[in-house]
């Protein structure tokens, strides 16, 4: 068996490496959801045009059907493989393994109708071997099934052509950008292909697909490279909604839920995926009125009750405007239930003292930041700071005492959590020091550690 090395193989493995080099870099990528589909269609096509390569070697028919056989799979998996990452691409999400199992169903029974061609000759009726030049070629009479393969891989093609479009569409402009850069490279691989299967080329037994994998593949390094492609995925809006922390509600003009997150559902009690469709004032009675009309963006706090519990909320709610027409609202919801928890016990907490201790200096920090939660009027006429200046920010940052009596209260509290009639040294806002008689004791409210000063001027 003789071997000859010519110009057609040697492009083809050029264009095999190149697709090796492209799947490669996917595969660094591999983190992102959807490079490894994209990976394995690069691995293939390296793979149809390595072993095309290698076929056109050497002039024996046997030889030449041994690697068409190797390199099927590829062209039976590829288009599949091209509409699964395509609906990766543009949803970002994964869908049930069952529907993309069945996708695979169809490429699968074509490999083995391939490889048992010689039983039956649905694939291939008749092949046999064309010279070119010097180069001897496989020319194929394709058989019924063949047919039936060609347009289940243009219809998986064309599918995922269609779900690309529709994003250059509806995304932004990077988005966009990288989803033209896949549909130019699907389409330079395809036209290739389709000129050989509807024998519009010159010459018999000429396939010039892997040479189009070559360009496509150039097509496709270029968005590697230069638009971030598989480093930047667009994600559906409905999908980020669906998982933000934050409850998450779009009401239309006439107050019908358009769109209800799981979070808001699980907030208000409600059963998954049940409100949408259904009037605001049916599914959230019991709420306070907070659904009427708003044409300016505005932040309100509320009180609403599900299974005998309180709850707090902070509503953050953002007409939509189309058109100088009010269309709709969103209502964005945070749960401050703890928060508005602990400052009522705190705000009872400092009443309670103020009564008794209204001459002294109370001053509650955070043990855990030493960030200043609360000063009473008497801290504030001893060192000029009002409360704007100070609350939600640290001893050190404003410069009340120095580092090192910080780190000697510290210590001392470590040893003993109450500490009685210390002399320390404090500057006021004007930088002047005062000498304070001062207790400490910690609490804690709903896992908070406080620590409380309570002091008065040495004179």
């Amino acid at each position: 068996m003789s071997f000859s090395l010519n110009n057609f193989s040697i492009a083809l493995f050029i264009s095999a490496f190149i697709a090796a080099i492209v799947a490669y870099f996917a595969y660094q990528r591999r983190k992102v959801y959807g490079a490894k589909t994209m990976m394995l269609i690069l691995a293939l096509l390296s793979l149809w045009s390595f072993s095309y390569g290698i076929e056109n070697l050497n002039s024996d028919i046997g030889w030449h059907k041994f690697w068409s056989y190797v390199h099927h799979p590829a062209i039976a998996l590829v288009p599949v493989l091209w509409l699964i990452f395509s609906i990766q691409y543009s949803y970002q999400q994964k869908g049930s393994q069952k529907a993309l199992g069945l996708l695979v169903i169809v490429p699968i029974i074509t490999i083995l109708m391939a490889w048992t061609n010689d039983l039956h000759g649905l694939v291939w009726q008749n092949r046999y071997m064309v010279k070119l030049s010097n180069l001897w070629l496989m020319h194929s009479e394709h058989g019924p099934y063949f047919a039936f393969h060609a347009f289940y891989s243009y219809a998986a093609i064309f599918v995922g052509i269609f779900f690309l479009i529709r994003l250059t569409i509806k995304t932004g402009r990077a988005y966009r950008s990288q989803a033209v850069i896949i549909i130019i490279t699907v389409i330079v691989f395809i036209s290739g292909n389709g000129l050989y299967l509807l024998g519009l080329l010159p010459f018999q037994g000429l396939d010039i697909t892997p040479f189009s994998f070559t360009l496509s593949c150039i097509i496709l390094s270029y968005g590697l490279f230069r638009h971030n492609l598989l480093d930047l995925m667009p994600i559906a809006n409905e999908i980020i909604l669906q998982n933000i922390g934050d409850g998450v509600l779009v009401l239309d003009n006439q107050k019908r839920i358009l769109f209800i997150n799981p979070s808001f559902e699980k907030m208000a009690g409600l059963l998954p995926e049940t409100s949408v469709g259904v009037s605001v004032y049916e599914v959230f009675f019991n709420w306070p009125d907070i659904f009427s009309n708003h044409e300016d963006n505005k932040q309100i706090e509320t009180k609403i009750t599900v299974s005998d519990n309180d709850y707090y909320l902070q509503v953050e709610i953002s007409p939509i405007w189309h058109a100088n027409q009010l269309q709709g609202s969103i209502y964005v919801v945070h749960d401050i239930t703890e928060r508005a928890s602990n400052e009522e016990k705190l705000r009872l907490f400092l009443q309670g003292r103020e009564k008794t201790i209204e001459e002294y200096i109370f001053i509650v920090f955070d043990a855990t930041n030493s960030k200043i939660l609360e000063i009473n009027s008497a801290f504030t006429v001893c060192t000029g700071y009002s409360p704007s200046d100070i609350i939600g920010k640290t001893s050190l940052s404003v410069n009340l005492f120095s580092l090192e009596l910080r780190s000697t209260l510290n210590k001392k509290l470590r040893q003993n959590p109450v500490l009685n009639e210390l002399n320390i040294t404090i500057r006021t806002k004007d930088h002047s020091e005062q000498h304070w008689q001062t207790s400490i004791s910690q609490t804690t409210i709903n896992g908070v550690t406080l620590n409380l000063w309570v002091a008065q001027p040495i004179k």
